[in-house]
């Protein structure tokens, strides 16, 4: 069996939706976390095809402040969270204040999932980022060309994979000395590029003990020009999905479920609506990272209080406005929600 999903604010969480959902109902009761998701700082060093600076507010050059991060992890460990997401349109290794919030993180019994290309992972970083939790790499396809192509860096595939080799040593060398550690995964995004390259990084991820996490390409926000040069149909994107099953099944053993309609292969669909949310670099808070449509409000609402009094006052469940904006509207066409809660 496909080994259990390591970032934890993703996947199934029927329970936390359902209680959310009755409490919204009923205008009782406070939004309950899995985790939260938190903007790493604004600077990069590539230029992906399809990234998230198309969203508002992506080039303005803002960025959390430490003290904001550690308010907004509080909150999220106020209501039940347990893992802090790090992911959007900056690469996190680059934010300063990293160390020091992953620090406070592992302080108070939370656990982190990184979402990095790679390239500034050292030895050090990553004994650092898997002791705090799972660190999910970005890898799009086994073919250096077609890798440098998307990430829109000329050489960018070798470092990410010096990255990665740190990473998967220093997992085997914390384990050998008894250290708990997170998950290695590979974060593949879905397009017309390397679609087909993908059952090549699946069977890398099964030798390696790597948790594949195979998203289609994100339409939301995008213009029409880069969604048709860029996005697979459904009806593709499924045909993908069961050839990448089929591997799983014959050459490893391994069966994934596959639910109608799901967008992500690797990983359960998406119901990150109904249990956590994101703060982005502006302090926008919102239902998911790239759900810049399902705002709930500011970590800066009120000027007379403070961030985490803040968040208690958006991410509310008796108020219905905010209920309904947990309903993503369009997120890479995504699957009928009502079907996770059932």
């Amino acid at each position: 069996m496909a080994k259990e999903n390591p970032l934890s604010g993703y996947g199934m969480h029927a329970d936390l939706v359902r209680q959310n959902l009755l409490m919204v109902k009923s205008g009782a009761g406070e939004v309950r976390l899995s985790g939260i998701y938190l903007a790493a700082g604004p600077d990069c060093n590539f230029n992906c095809r399809g990234c998230f600076l198309h969203t508002p507010g992506a080039q303005n050059g803002l960025r959390l402040t430490l003290e904001e991060m550690r308010a907004a992890v509080d909150f999220a460990r106020s209501r039940g969270g347990e893992v802090v997401v790090f992911a959007g349109k900056g690469e996190p290794v680059m934010d300063p204040s990293l160390p020091l919030i992953l620090e406070h993180i592992t302080e108070i019994g939370m656990r982190s999932v990184v979402f990095t290309n790679g390239t500034l992972i050292t030895k050090k970083w990553s004994e650092l980022l898997l002791t705090a939790g799972s660190v999910i790499a970005k890898r799009n396809s086994m073919n250096p060309v077609v890798q440098n192509d998307l990430a829109g860096v000329d050489g960018a595939d070798a470092v990410m994979w010096q990255g990665v080799n740190h990473l998967l040593a220093a997992r085997d060398r914390l384990t050998q000395r008894g250290v708990r550690v997170g998950d290695v995964g590979f974060d593949s995004y879905i397009s017309r590029k390397n679609a087909n390259d993908l059952p090549e990084v699946l069977r890398f991820c099964r030798r390696n003990a790597i948790i594949p996490y195979f998203e289609a390409f994100i339409e939301l926000g995008q213009n029409p020009e880069m969604v048709s040069h860029m996005a697979l149909s459904q009806a593709e994107l499924t045909q993908l999905f069961l050839t990448l099953q089929k591997i799983d099944i014959d050459e490893f053993e391994i069966e994934t479920k596959l639910v109608s309609g799901m967008r992500t292969y690797g990983q359960p669909p998406c119901d990150k609506w109904g249990h956590m949310v994101s703060v982005t670099a502006e302090g926008r808070v919102q239902a998911c990272i790239c759900g810049f449509e399902a705002t709930y409000g500011s970590i800066h609402e009120n000027s007379g209080l403070s961030v985490k009094e803040n968040l208690d006052l958006v991410v509310n469940a008796a108020n219905p406005a905010v209920a309904e904006k947990m309903r993503c509207s369009r997120c890479s066409n995504r699957i009928n929600l009502e079907r996770l809660v059932i």
